[in-house]
């Protein structure tokens, strides 16, 4: 009684940044128990995770591992509450490394149908032959800030048909953009050509690729050796979905 508070330690409000923080560790910590409990059960039942299941737990690792990272919080919010959306524009010659480092990503190389890194001079080659191909077609996407999140190539086969090729950055794995590219790159070659139906073709032990695609409206057809490989081929036409 009569104690005025005099000397009692004023209790801070926690700022934005604050509540920020805690939302991001807390989104980083449900990823990586996510992970976690999947190995747990299937350990208590005794069986072996089969192999989508362990890229489905390495994924969510590796996602919640590059999402907190020095950037902090910030980032982390932004990449899982905004709006994602992509801008496609036509591949420039000043293009070229950045294409190259995308194709020797090793994630990359495991999934290609040759897997052999590639030499700078033969990418060079390659990519100057492509940039005067008539019939082939390479937008890089842009996120909302201008950044580049990944390629996407259409080489059509003959007046009507055209394959798929596409890699995200490794950064932005995992969050959503493979499927939004595929479906805007895809869009736009409808749009824009004569091509009436796009060919996937994709490494059985590709799960993250296969569930891009089967999001994007790509229909499985069969299977299908490509470069002495067993493929998955997926098939979408125009006005699928």
């Amino acid at each position: 009684r009569g104690h005025n508070g005099a000397g009692r330690r004023k209790l801070r409000t926690p700022s934005r940044g604050d509540n920020l923080a805690r939302q991001a560790c807390s989104t980083a910590m449900r990823l990586a128990r996510s992970a976690a409990r999947r190995g747990i059960l299937l350990q208590k039942v005794g069986l072996q995770p089969q192999p989508w299941q362990r890229a489905r737990k390495t994924t969510l690792a590796q996602r919640a591992q590059a999402l907190v990272d020095g950037s902090g919080s910030i980032r982390l919010l932004t990449e899982l509450r905004e709006e994602k959306t992509l801008t496609l524009r036509r591949v420039r010659e000043e293009d070229c490394r950045l294409l190259w480092e995308w194709a020797n990503d090793p994630q990359v190389r495991a999934a290609a149908f040759s897997s052999d890194p590639i030499s700078w001079e033969d990418h060079v080659k390659w990519f100057a032959s492509k940039l005067n191909d008539p019939n082939c077609i390479i937008f890089v996407a842009l996120d909302n800030d201008g950044a580049s999140v990944g390629q996407i190539r259409f080489d059509i086969t003959d007046e009507r048909e055209a394959e798929i090729d596409v890699n995200i950055d490794r950064k932005r794995r995992g969050l959503g953009y493979g499927t939004l590219l595929i479906d805007k790159g895809v869009e736009e070659i409808f749009r824009t050509t004569s091509v009436r139906i796009v060919h996937a073709f994709i490494k059985p032990d590709n799960v993250s690729s296969i569930r891009a695609f089967e999001k994007a409206k790509f229909k499985k057809i069969g299977l299908k050796a490509v470069r002495g490989h067993t493929a998955i081929h997926y098939l979408r036409r125009k006005n699928d979905g």
